[in-house]
């Protein structure tokens, strides 16, 4: 018999004894436990939390799965899943496998549920930022300088970013699985936005297309940060949006 036990990290001193995780039969002459399962005080708030349920595995048969257990999380918090058997003959025994977690609105975890609506609303936003933009630029383009191609480029790059990012989590949400392409696409997409627009801000700083047609010399200068700018700035995204991104194609969240 294998114990799963889920519990809030607050409650940790809810699942086992004083010296023990497991009841022995010392313990539970003395204690009154169940003799070969995990120690488990109930909640003062819930008598069913901590949450367990047990799952038997027979000798021949080395694999085994469970049915979809439904857990009422009422509080925010760090929880801890356990997976234990209390058997002493079976002290060198290797339990693998793995857990699909599903939220009621989904497979996003709670800190990133919130990124679906946000990033959706900012696609839409950018979508009619774009459109109000070019409008404008219709109406004057007689008058349009170099400066105003960019910062089309830029809400372009904007709007695509946030358009697969949306992508992203929505598909995330819908299957359990992180889409690696377009995570890896969303962060690139972002880079060279961040990249030419702190570059277009330099420039213009420098008097670029304001009272200077070009920047001579210091155009390779500025080349040469923003390139760096873009691998520090790639290499940051991936390690904080990927963080295992080798695992995502073919396994699920777990």
């Amino acid at each position: 018999m294998i114990q799963v036990i889920i519990f809030e990290v607050s409650d940790k001193d809810n699942v086992g004894g004083r010296d023990a995780l497991c009841c022995t039969s010392d313990l539970a002459k003395n204690e009154g436990c169940d003799e070969g399962k995990v120690i488990i005080k109930p909640s003062l708030n819930d008598p069913h939390w901590p949450f367990s349920i047990s799952i038997n595995l027979e000798a021949n048969l080395p694999q085994t799965s469970i049915h979809i257990e439904r857990v009422n999380i009422t509080k925010t918090g760090f929880y801890n899943v356990f997976f234990v058997f209390c058997d002493p003959e079976l002290k060198d025994l290797i339990i693998d496998g793995s857990t699909i977690w599903k939220n009621p609105s989904g497979y996003l975890p709670g800190s990133m549920a919130p990124l679906l609506s946000f990033y959706g609303k900012l696609s839409l936003a950018y979508m009619l930022l774009g459109l109000a933009w070019f409008l404008s630029c219709l109406r004057n383009w007689k008058d349009l300088v170099q400066l105003h191609k960019y910062l089309t480029l830029i809400i372009a790059l904007g709007m695509c970013e946030t358009t697969l990012w949306y992508f992203d989590y929505a598909n995330f949400n819908s299957s359990g699985f992180r889409p690696i392409g377009i995570t890896i696409w969303a962060v690139t997409i972002g880079a060279i936005k961040k990249v030419i627009s702190r570059v277009l801000m330099l420039a213009i700083s420098m008097g670029y297309s304001v009272v200077r047609l070009t920047l001579g010399a210091e155009t390779l200068k500025i080349a040469i940060l923003g390139g760096t700018y873009f691998l520090a700035a790639e290499a940051l995204d991936i390690f904080e949006n990927v963080p295992n991104f080798q695992n995502y194609e073919n396994s699920p969240i777990a």
